[in-house]
């Protein structure tokens, strides 16, 4: 279900949860960090659970998703168990932008035009940075 951009229809997202609740399935919703406020108090509503695409989607012009409003309401959803990310859309943080070169110049033993591993993800250690 996407949401981001746009006003959030409540009834919708209920009515979706309505069709799918008997099969057991997940709510997959695309909304932006500053949507979370409207949309947190539809998830006990909605007694499925929840999948937040793209880490929340946080606007990289505004800086840290930390610091961005929906952030904190973003984290407690994740707490309650009953709502999860998707660790997808990295491709849009300047960091990851920089990464996908391979970073040869910063990593001396690395050959761009040989398979190798790239790097460990550190899940944790994104997360905090967002």
């Amino acid at each position: 279900m996407r949401i981001w951009g746009d006003p959030l229809n409540k009834a919708a997202v209920i009515a979706a949860a309505d069709c799918v609740r008997a099969f057991g399935w997940v709510i997959h919703v695309y909304i932006a960090l500053e949507q979370i406020v409207e949309f947190a108090p539809l998830v006990p509503q909605i007694g499925l659970p929840v999948v937040i695409n793209h880490i929340g989607a946080p606007d990289q012009a505004r800086g840290s998703g930390r610091l961005q409003p929906g952030y904190a309401g973003f984290m407690d959803l994740l707490r309650t168990g009953q709502v999860w990310t998707k660790l997808s859309g990295t491709y849009r943080f300047l960091i990851f932008l920089i990464s996908m070169t391979g970073d040869v110049e910063a990593n001396s033993g690395g050959d761009r035009n040989k398979v190798q591993e790239n790097w460990k993800v550190d899940d944790t250690a994104f997360i905090a940075r967002c």
